[in-house]
């Protein structure tokens, strides 16, 4: 029998705390180079400075997530780590869905979220509850 082998073009993590377990280099090298992501959810999954740069660099390399939900990530609000967001945002006109649902943003990430906002002209939906 011929097994047929797709690409991974879905990946949902949920409370994974990659982070605690020194996981972000390589998964950000598999978000790099190995798969065709279209949809990632990192759902409480510790998303935070130096990993959300990471990511944020992955993607944008990749061009090819469509789809981001980054819910639950407490950190991720944070001025310094929002600033990634921004830059995907700004670089990356192929993702249409972004969602940051339950990620607390602290009053002085607004203008750079909202800068980041303004230069993208391929986001569809954005969710922030």
């Amino acid at each position: 029998a011929n097994a047929r082998s797709e690409p991974l073009r879905v990946l949902v993590l949920r409370n994974h705390a990659l982070a605690d377990r020194g996981g972000w280099p390589a998964f950000t090298e598999v978000v790099l180079n190995d798969f065709d992501l279209e949809s990632l959810t990192l759902d409480n999954c510790g998303v935070a400075d130096a990993n959300a740069a990471a990511l944020v660099k992955a993607l944008v390399y990749r061009k090819v997530v469509r789809r981001l939900v980054l819910t639950h990530n407490k950190k991720l609000g944070k001025a310094t780590a929002l600033r990634s967001v921004a830059l995907l945002l700004e670089s990356s006109h192929h993702l249409e869905h972004l969602d940051l649902s339950h990620t607390p943003m602290e009053r002085k990430a607004g203008p750079l979220f909202t800068e980041g906002l303004s230069k993208n002209f391929g986001l569809f939906s954005l969710r922030l509850e």
